[in-house]
């Protein structure tokens, strides 16, 4: 089931590409570039258990690279692509190393506060256009359906590197880390290298989807990367999926296309975003496509096995199944 709902949404994606109209195709470039980081943010929060709601900065970081590069000294897409990946990682970094000793709440605000400072910070500094920002900046392909067409390249590229990291021993290591850090620390793992890790994956993803948005957009500014984006960016891991790989594609298509739905309601916006994620939460507390899973299988009174206490083994971490009635299955 699962497997079928993810080919139909790539499906959908992937017919996006016969729509003429420019507009439509821009709203679901945007979508691509946000689902992005929102895996990112799903690593390290989804995954590792790390709050972090200062996302919107590792974009800003790759946004203003590319920008800045691009505008002043014409340097190919690639090469700044690099630099954005280096200096995402680098302020990853940066940002793990003193929340390894924050946890919950204090960690929060924490991420938060690095958010508003980072803004603030480019908002600051004129060559980067103030709080303006920087305007005109060129296209990757003067072309709307190549555009839409490299967005969503990139983002079948990192789901699948996504994919391959969750399923791998380290992203074995991110769960233990994220259900218990003592019981973790009994089994040998050092925590603090696989806080890092997360935290400059996610960083890493973030700066990819901030280079995308400066050339799909044409323009960057320090309001584009702040906290109201940080808040969007979890609500839309949180309305999907957390821990899901495409719930934050579905929660950046409901967070970023309800604004042009209701662009002629006078009900604000705010009042909608909230009333929505108070139901989403309330009905769909595991992310919409664990709920349309569970109701399929409902629906159609298929069965399936809840197993409440399941005891996860590893051998030389390349070996994994769960022990149920004494019995093991892989």
């Amino acid at each position: 089931m699962k497997q079928s709902l993810y080919i139909l949404l790539f499906g959908v994606l992937l017919g996006l590409l016969f729509i003429s109209k420019p507009f439509i195709l821009l709203i679901f470039s945007s979508i691509l570039i946000f689902s992005i980081s929102a895996l990112g943010l799903n690593i390290i929060s989804g995954y590792a258990g790390q709050i972090s709601i200062g996302h919107g900065a590792f974009m800003a970081i790759g946004a203003y690279t590319t920008a800045y590069l691009t505008l002043n000294f014409h340097i190919p897409f690639v090469v700044n692509l690099f630099i954005a990946i280096i200096l995402s990682a680098i302020l990853g970094l940066l940002i793990g190393l003193p929340a390894l000793r924050l946890k919950g709440f204090y960690l929060a605000i924490a991420t938060m506060a690095f958010g508003i400072a980072i803004e603030q910070l480019i908002g600051a500094i004129e060559p980067l256009g103030g709080h303006i920002g920087l305007r005109n900046i060129p296209p990757l392909i003067k072309n709307d359906f190549g555009t839409y067409l490299i967005n969503l390249i990139f983002y079948v590229i990192i789901s699948y590197f996504t994919f391959k990291i969750i399923n791998s021993p380290m992203g074995v290591k991110y769960k233990m880390v994220r259900e218990s850090e003592i019981a973790s620390k009994a089994y040998g793992i050092n925590i603090s290298y696989i806080k890092l890790h997360a935290f400059v994956i996610s960083a890493i993803f973030g700066g990819i989807s901030g280079t995308l948005y400066a050339h799909t957009l044409g323009y960057v500014s320090p309001s584009d990367f702040g906290l109201a984006t940080s808040l969007n960016l979890l609500a839309m891991i949180i309305i999907g999926g957390i821990s899901t790989i495409h719930g934050g594609l579905i929660g950046a298509t409901i967070i970023t296309g309800l604004p042009f739905l209701f662009s002629r309601s006078s009900i604000p916006m705010s009042l909608i975003f909230g009333t929505l994620l108070i139901i989403f939460v309330l009905f769909f507390p595991k992310g919409i496509i664990y709920g349309l899973i569970m109701g399929f299988y409902k629906y159609f009174e298929i069965p399936y096995v809840k197993i409440k206490k399941s005891i996860w083994r590893r051998k030389n971490m390349n070996e994994k199944y769960i022990e149920v009635n004494n019995k093991k299955i892989c």
